[in-house]
């Protein structure tokens, strides 16, 4: 079923259909946990929940429970040992953390982007705000640089409101802030002409709660793990996220700004034992109720996180279930199970191989119609695009990590003049999320292109800057290019402006190409045997993907030879995606180009060929595919269209008898 990105009725009837196909799972909606039946003091019997549209209750019984439910209302009721607020610093050695523990939780925000949608009437409207609604301060003051007449992600209120046991305030709160900063836009921001034919026809009354509750596992997971990149033997899941902290004072923290942190962090290993109790021997739970401090939950609060860690802890009870035992001993006696299954299945870890003994593909032959030559391995996001004239001024915005120096910027320029010619870039910093609104040079840095050349040039810096936005524009040069940089990274943006008097105008999902180090890429191989070597997704330059000539044209196969016939009913294929880019998470083709398209798989038995599947427009990464058993000496897919990439490219070929 193919799918809008903000179509949320359309993606719930997706989910739907996919739990309708699956064995003994069933849905159940509109169910509140009220409370539990105990076995004992540290063992769930059943869950009691009230149905909210009849009043109805209801008992669940069960081995294994799971608390996803965000507030942890289950875990609550049985008794498990849970956190809420921050942690104090000698907890767990966070500099970031409070120097005394507290009760304060990051504030929620009325759901649709921050709250209200704003009307353009095309025509003047006032509005005159409630006497209760607050006054936020007026000019520069506000702290805030606002893009547009509609709602921000920063409309929050102060962190000493309870989310969990107040709700009506909390989200009145809201209210009152949102009705507040519509106030401001139509009546005291410096481009309130911007917002005059503006009304308000809602507002949203939903608090999407960022924090509350969080359980206690075996480990909790804290600032250090995340800022050091520390791996543990029982990784099940990854963050990426910035540690992503709001201001406490919420939309009143003024000239400070949204942030209390935002600091950029390396891939951070989640451990199993974050998800299930240290005390309730029976409870396994994922979300932002895990198992981790209140920094940490700054990295590890977004949706594509906890989605990994709801499929590490499902499958966790369902291996509790087969191994009669419990999370814990999952974790002591079935961890490499557990992670092997998450690895089947398709859960990224890094670093992990396909070592699955009933895999019949790992010890097979791997050969292919032809394979790319000239492939880089380039490791960073996005993409890079056409090249932009420096006939006006250019600007690159984008984040860094803070309290770190500065030896020098890259950025990839060409020239198409007979001579050399110098280039003049202008650094500026900034705490902001919304750029290119600060007025003075960190530095102003000249540096000389080679003729008739393209290159990644040097401007050097050398500067210890604390800010965590720095952002780079170019002076006109007649001549002279900067590549463009698409599907561009979280945060990143590109501007430009034709006089230096105006403002920037800012371009939405592409910037210009700037490195903090000079790119070391390295050439890719490409090579079939790519899709056995263990890995489903880019590791390094020699554990890639089988990708195909580009100037040969398609079908192009990829075959694989087993030592000896093989009984086998199911193949798994891994595709392309580009999930190593997050902007193609949210679709912006109607296909990710790399993705294989159409194609064949057909099975040799030693006497003939058959196609056991034939798929067209194909757009998943990963499809498994299951037919009757045969004795099978070689695989083979036919790649017969893609997405718009001119290779074919295949991840990974398992091969099963299940």
């Amino acid at each position: 079923m193919r799918i809008k990105h903000h179509d949320r009725v359309t993606w719930t009837k997706a989910l739907e259909t996919l739990t309708e196909k699956e064995e003994n799972l069933y849905m159940e909606y509109n169910k509140h946990v009220t409370g539990t039946e105990m076995e004992g003091e540290n063992r769930i019997a059943s869950a009691i929940a009230v149905d909210t549209l009849t009043g109805l209750f209801a008992r669940y019984k069960g081995k294994v429970f799971l608390d996803c439910s965000g507030d942890g209302w289950l875990g609550y009721y049985a008794g498990a040992k849970y956190r809420i607020g921050r942690e104090a610093a000698h907890e767990y050695g966070e500099s970031m953390a409070p120097q005394t523990a507290d009760a304060m939780t990051m504030s929620g925000c009325l759901t649709g982007n921050g709250g209200f949608k704003p009307v353009d009437t095309g025509k003047p409207v006032k509005f005159i705000p409630p006497a209760w609604v607050p006054k936020l301060p007026a000019g520069d003051d506000f702290g805030r640089n606002i893009t547009g007449v509609r709602g921000h992600w920063w409309m929050e209120a102060p962190n000493d409101l309870d989310d969990l046991w107040e709700p009506e305030e909390a989200r009145d709160e809201l209210i009152k802030i949102n009705l507040a900063f519509f106030d401001y836009l139509k009546n005291s921001w410096k481009d309130r002409k911007r917002a005059e034919d503006y009304k308000l026809p809602s507002i949203p009354i939903f608090d999407a709660k960022r924090e509350s509750r969080r359980f206690v596992g075996d480990y909790v997971l804290n600032q250090i793990d995340c800022v050091t990149g520390r791996t543990f033997e029982d990784t099940v899941a990854h963050a990426g996220w910035p540690i992503d902290l709001h201001h406490p004072k919420g939309i009143f923290s003024g000239k400070e700004g949204p942030f209390f942190s935002n600091a950029e962090v390396p891939l951070v290993s989640i451990p199993y034992r974050c998800l299930y109790s240290v005390n309730i021997e029976n409870l396994l739970f994922a979300g932002r109720n895990a198992s981790i401090t209140h920094i940490a939950l700054g990295t590890v609060r977004v949706q594509n996180t906890l989605a990994a860690l709801g499929q590490a802890a499902g499958t966790a009870a369902a291996l509790c279930l087969r191994h009669r035992t419990t999370p814990r001993g999952i974790y002591r006696d079935h961890l490499s199970e557990l992670r092997q299954t998450l690895l089947k299945q398709d859960q990224f870890i890094y670093g992990l191989k396909n070592e699955d003994p009933e895999d019949m593909a790992g010890n097979a032959a791997a050969s292919a119609s032809s394979v790319s030559g000239k492939e880089l391995c380039v490791l960073r996001l996005g993409k890079e695009g056409e090249l932009a004239p420096l006939d006006r001024g250019r600007a690159a915005f984008f984040p860094r990590r803070q309290e770190s120096q500065v030896d020098s910027l890259f950025l990839k320029l060409a020239s198409n003049r007979g001579e050399p010619v110098e280039v003049t870039a202008h650094i500026r910093v900034q705490a902001d999320p919304d750029g290119f609104v600060t007025k003075e040079d960190l530095k102003t840095v000249k540096a000389v292109l080679k003729p008739n050349s393209e290159e990644w040039v040097e401007f050097p810096i050398n500067r210890k800057v604390m800010e965590r936005y720095l952002w780079v524009w170019l002076e006109p040069v007649p001549g002279v290019f900067w590549r463009r940089y698409n599907l561009t990274p979280l945060d990143w943006a590109g501007a430009e402006r034709d006089v230096p008097e105006e403002e920037w105008k800012q371009a939405k999902r592409e910037s210009y190409c700037a490195l903090f180090e000079a790119p070391k890429d390295k050439k890719a191989n490409c090579g079939p045997e790519n899709v056995i070597n263990g890995y489903s997704r880019i590791f390094d330059a020699d554990h890639y993907a089988w990708v195909s000539d580009p100037d040969e044209s398609l079908p192009q196969w990829l075959e694989l030879t087993f030592t000896e016939p093989a009984d086998i009913n199911t193949v798994y294929l891994t595709f392309d995606t580009d999930m190593n880019n997050p902007p193609m998470i949210t679709p912006n083709h109607e296909y990710v180009p790399q993705c294989v398209k159409d194609y064949e798989l057909r099975i040799f038995d030693g006497t003939k060929w058959e196609t056991v599947a034939r798929e067209k427009d194909n757009f998943q990464r990963r499809r498994i595919h299951r037919f009757d058993t045969v004795k099978a000496e070689r695989v083979k897919i036919i790649v017969n269209a893609i997405g718009g990439d001119p290779s074919a490219r295949i991840f990974e070929i398992r091969a099963y008898r299940e």
